[in-house]
C-alpha cells in the first residue's frame, strides 16, 4: 500500500467542513482563491480528520488566471507541526471563481501530494450552500494522476459527522 490508497472512509466533522468553507467564502469576497488543509490520522482503512489548517497564503492573478501560493517556509512550518502531532495531510480544499474543476495548475502544484490524497474544489468562491455534491472531488492515483470522483464515490468515501 502506498500513501492513502487503502483508505475507503474519511471521517470529517461538519465543523471542519464549515470552517474551511467559511474561509473560502471570506477570501472570495475579496475576489481571491484560497486553500485550507485537512489533517488527521489513519486507522485501518479509515482516516479521521482532526484538524483544519489554514496556511498563510497569497492570492494573485497570473497569465492563467487567479491562483494562491503557500511559500516554502509555511510548508515547512506545517510539516513540522504535522510531525510533532503525529498527523498527516489527506486533503486540500480550495476555491475557484467559477465552476469547480481541477486546473492544470492544481494538477501540477498540489500541497497534498500523497497517493490516495484528495483535492476538493469549491465553485463560485464558496458563495453557495455547503454541499459536497456541488464540488469537484479528485483523488491522486499511484500513477500520479488526479482522478475525478463520482457523486456515488464521494458519498461512500466521506462520512460527515
Amino acid at each position: 500500500m502506498k500513501g492513502f490508497t487503502h483508505i475507503d472512509k474519511v471521517v470529517v466533522s461538519m465543523t471542519h467542513l464549515g470552517n474551511a468553507f467559511d474561509y473560502l467564502y471570506y477570501a472570495g469576497k475579496k475576489r481571491a482563491e484560497a486553500v485550507s488543509l485537512f489533517a488527521g490520522y489513519s486507522e485501518d482503512n479509515s482516516f479521521y480528520i482532526e484538524e483544519l489548517i489554514i496556511p498563510k497564503q497569497k492570492c494573485f492573478k497570473g497569465k492563467h488566471g487567479l491562483m494562491y501560493t503557500v511559500d516554502g517556509e509555511e510548508l515547512h512550518r506545517i510539516n513540522t507541526w504535522l510531525f510533532e502531532n503525529k498527523m498527516s495531510l489527506i486533503a486540500q480544499i480550495h476555491s475557484h471563481p467559477e465552476e469547480a474543476y481541477h486546473s492544470p495548475i492544481d494538477d501540477r502544484y498540489p500541497i497534498v501530494d500523497t497517493f490516495g490524497g484528495f483535492s476538493l474544489v469549491v465553485p463560485y468562491y464558496a458563495t453557495g450552500i455547503l454541499s459536497m455534491k456541488d464540488w469537484a472531488c479528485y483523488r491522486l492515483s499511484e500513477k500520479n494522476k488526479w482522478n475525478e470522483l463520482s457523486e456515488s464515490q464521494i458519498n461512500t468515501l466521506f462520512q460527515i459527522t
